[in-house]
């Protein structure tokens, strides 16, 4: 990890792909021990986001299923939207 700035109780960071792997490892075995904050499950999204785009160039249903599930606990999609996008996503995948 390299810390770019610290400004405005903001931290501009660059990880690599590695980093990103671990973190993404430590939030999963975290949450399987007890539940995540709803902050936290933001974080996770994001960082889900950010390490496949890193390491794949793009998000897979599988990806895209975990963040909105993630996005669900923190109180931003609704139950209802996420299963039209599970939904969604597995027709294409057929």
């Amino acid at each position: 990890m390299r810390i770019n700035q610290i400004r405005n109780r903001e931290v501009d960071v660059t990880l690599t792909s590695d980093e990103l792997v671990a973190i993404n490892n430590m939030l999963y075995e975290r949450s399987e021990k007890e539940p995540l904050k709803s902050t936290m499950h933001s974080f996770a999204a994001e960082v889900i986001t950010a390490m496949n785009l890193c390491q794949y160039g793009h998000l897979d249903s599988f990806a895209v299923t975990q963040i909105f599930k993630h996005q669900m606990k923190a109180g931003n999609v609704s139950k209802a939207r996420l299963e039209k996008i599970i939904n969604l996503l597995e027709e294409i995948k057929q």
